[in-house]
């Protein structure tokens, strides 16, 4: 008899910020096997902000620099409109700016648990 695993993010919507394909691949990946829904992954700030204004996510992990340019805007956007975020990075936290720095932190490279755990922290949902 197979166990299976509860549905973690219960078809929450999650939005990538990511323009690293790989990486945003994996991500996609495992907000799927948690049972949520993905929106992007978005490459590039202006693809970021047009997805939180057409479909407004529960959550978003949000990679520090999003098409060559900082995430600041997209971070500002879904602070404004309450919307959990963490942002998920190569960089040291001492060296992102302060709207990043303060935010919920996953290093990168990161295990696919590690992004569904901090996703499930920032959603304030029980873990599965």
């Amino acid at each position: 008899m197979e166990l299976r695993r509860p549905p973690i993010l219960a078809s929450r919507k999650i939005l990538i910020a990511e323009d690293n394909f790989l990486e945003a691949e994996d991500m996609r990946q495992a907000v799927i096997s948690a049972a949520g829904v993905v929106l992007g992954p978005a490459p590039s700030i202006q693809q970021s902000l047009w997805l939180i204004d057409q479909d407004r996510p529960d959550a978003a992990p949000v990679s520090a620099v999003v098409g060559g340019l900082p995430a600041t805007l997209v971070i500002k956007r879904l602070d404004a409109l309450g919307i959990p975020f963490m942002v998920v990075t190569g960089y040291a936290r001492e060296v992102l700016p302060p709207e990043l720095s303060s935010a919920p932190y996953v290093g990168k490279p990161f295990y696919r648990e590690e992004l569904i755990e901090g996703l499930v922290a920032a959603l304030d949902l029980p873990a599965g």
